[in-house]
C-alpha cells in the first residue's frame, strides 16, 4: 500500500502507529490462540493454496524423531523445545507414545516467541540452537525427551552444521505452508493441518 502525499508519517506517528499495531494483534492472538506463535498471522485462517496436494508426506521427509511402533508414521508433529504448550502435547502423549508411529519435527526460532495459554501472553527464548542441539546432541528418543521435559535447556554448546541446517529446513517448510505456530499436528491423508495441543492430543489418542 502506497502512502499518499496527504499523509505524512513523522517520527511520533510512526511509534504510536506501531504501539497500536502490536496492541491489535496482541488482542487478536489473546481472542484466538492456544499455541506458541512466531508470527502475528498465526490466528488468520489456513491458505489451502499454499499447502502442497500432499502435505503430510512432504512433512513426514523432513528431519525428524520418530516415536511408536515401526513404519510409516501416522502422524507428523511440529514442534519448538522451548514452547510450553509442545511441552503439554507431550506429556500428554509420552504413556501413549508405543502405540502410534509419530514423526516428531523440532522447528527453531532466531527470535523470542510468543505464547499464548489460557488468555494469557508469555514471552520464551529463541530456539534455534537448542533445537539443532536436539538432533545432533543424544540419541534421537532421548533428546526428545530431555528436551521437553527440561525447561528451557539447551543439550549441547556446538550443534552441528547438518543439525542446524535440518532445523533451518524445517521451519522454512513450516511457513512456506503459512503454518506460524505450533504445537501443529499433520494426520494422514488429511489436508488441514491441526492445530493446539488439546485437538492434537484428542486425535493421536484415538488411533487406539
Amino acid at each position: 500500500m502506497k502512502l499518499t502525499s496527504a499523509i505524512r508519517l513523522t517520527p511520533s506517528r510512526l511509534r504510536h502507529a506501531k504501539k497500536l499495531w502490536r496492541a491489535f494483534f496482541a488482542a487478536a492472538l489473546l481472542a484466538n490462540l492456544q499455541g506458541c506463535s512466531y508470527s502475528p498471522l498465526l490466528h488468520q485462517p489456513v491458505d489451502t493454496a499454499s499447502v502442497p496436494a500432499n502435505i503430510f508426506g512432504a512433512a513426514a521427509k523432513l528431519t525428524g524423531i520418530d516415536t511408536g511402533p515401526p513404519g510409516k508414521p501416522q502422524v507428523v508433529i511440529f514442534f519448538d523445545p522451548f514452547c510450553p504448550l509442545c511441552r503439554t502435547l507431550y506429556a500428554e502423549l509420552r504413556p501413549n507414545l508405543r502405540k502410534v508411529r509419530i514423526h516428531w519435527v523440532p522447528i527453531g526460532t532466531q527470535m523470542p516467541m510468543v505464547v499464548i495459554n489460557d488468555g494469557t501472553a508469555e514471552r520464551v527464548p529463541a530456539s534455534f540452537s537448542a533445537s539443532s542441539c536436539l538432533l545432533s546432541g543424544f540419541p534421537g528418543t532421548t533428546a526428545l525427551q530431555k528436551a521437553l521435559t527440561e525447561r528451557h535447556q539447551v543439550l549441547c554448546s556446538d550443534p552441528t552444521d547438518w543439525a542446524a541446517q535440518a532445523i533451518e529446513r524445517n521451519t522454512q517448510a513450516l511457513t512456506s505452508w503459512k503454518l506460524y505456530g505450533v504445537p501443529v499436528a499433520l494426520v494422514g491423508a488429511q489436508k488441514r493441518p491441526v492445530f493446539g495441543a488439546a485437538q492434537i492430543s484428542n486425535i493421536v489418542l484415538s488411533f487406539h
